[in-house]
């Protein structure tokens, strides 16, 4: 269950250093992907998830030290902390990145077009 906690942490201080970069760039009614906002954009609804589970959650602007936490990135506005983040990783951290176009990610992307 610990280390079950640990992936949420880092899960959050990834999600929270997305939240930090809108924030610095506000756009329409809401803070999409911020941590601290409560509209249909923002993830203040999993930051208070994750506590009521009992998740140590932490909103940070840089990457945590503990290379046991999980770092999660939703959408990549972060160039002033991408050499953190690759430092991050080297030391054994994980890193989700979810945006497909971050400079983080090494992978080709590859657009797919999906049909119902």
């Amino acid at each position: 269950m610990r280390n079950r906690g640990r992936w949420f942490t880092l899960a959050l201080v990834v999600v929270v250093l997305g939240g930090l970069a809108w924030l610095l760039a506000p756009q329409g009614p809401g803070v999409p992907l911020s941590p601290r906002d409560t509209s249909s954009v923002g993830t203040a609804g999993l930051v208070a998830l994750l506590d009521e589970l009992g998740v140590d959650v932490a909103i940070t602007a840089t990457p945590p030290a503990d290379p046991d936490v999980v770092l999660v990135v939703l959408s990549d506005r972060l160039e002033d902390q991408r050499d953190d983040i690759r430092g991050f990783v080297e030391r054994g951290g994980r890193l989700v990145l979810v945006d497909p176009q971050s400079p983080l990610n090494p992978f080709e992307v590859v657009d797919v077009l999906v049909t119902d």
